[in-house]
């Protein structure tokens, strides 16, 4: 879903963009949040710590794609959940499976502090300009 949505977002239109009425920067925060939503609704019936790791992931997506480029953005979502389930996880002191306090997406669906993080940075995420290259 994320490698699809910076697709979409990775159009070369400067013609249609420039005469266009409404700015098109805003529809593309429209399909952002609008997949965000969705995400949330289907959380609903498969757990909300699915819809906070896809919040998290776009996020890490959007903010890489502004700071290195697209090709980086799709791998770094993937590289997150993998750094957290192959370092995440320890052994408590009472023998059973917890989590280190830096792997958001371990953290249960009842997590606040996990859900403010996330929301956090897919806020900080959404206030970047679309990309820092010059559009040629």
């Amino acid at each position: 879903m994320v490698i699809t949505l910076l697709y979409c977002l990775e159009r070369r239109l400067p013609a249609v963009e420039s005469t266009a009425v409404t700015a098109v920067g805003w529809f593309d925060r429209a399909a952002i949040l609008l997949t965000v939503g969705l995400t949330h609704l289907a959380g609903a019936m498969v757990g909300f710590d699915i819809a906070r790791n896809v919040t998290l992931i776009i996020a890490i997506a959007l903010v890489t794609r502004w700071a290195v480029n697209e090709a980086s953005a799709a791998v770094a979502g993937l590289l997150i959940l993998i750094l957290n389930l192959l370092l995440g996880r320890t052994v408590g002191p009472n023998g059973e499976a917890t989590y280190e306090w830096w792997a958001l997406t371990l953290y249960p669906a009842e997590s606040a502090v996990a859900w403010l993080l996330c929301t956090a940075l897919f806020a900080c995420a959404l206030a970047l300009p679309p990309s820092r290259r010059s559009k040629t």
